[in-house]
């Protein structure tokens, strides 16, 4: 029985990554500058055990101070017409 439930909980596990990346990963993800806020909020959270509301301002906060200090402008310029084409899809306009 330990068996089967230990092979249902890497199933669970192996769906819920893959629901990460495909949507929440490949969209919020476009520089390295998005990369380093990201990894920095996951240490946040396992390693160093802050409360997860603190990470979240973190998060906004930093990506605030990307778009302002246009840290991730050159990746998005490589995206090119894509992701003004994307933006523009979900953009409530």
């Amino acid at each position: 029985m330990n068996a089967l439930l230990s092979g249902v909980n890497a199933a669970v596990i192996g769906l819920l990554a893959t629901a990460l990346y495909s949507p929440v990963w490949t969209s919020a993800i476009l520089s390295e500058a998005d990369f380093a806020i990201a990894a920095i909020g996951f240490f946040m959270l396992t390693r160093w055990k802050i409360p997860p509301l603190a990470v979240v301002v973190f998060c906004a906060v930093a990506g605030i101070a990307e778009t302002v200090l246009h840290l991730g402008y050159v990746a998005r310029e490589r995206l090119g017409v894509e992701y003004i084409i994307n933006c523009a899809a979900v953009s409530p306009t």
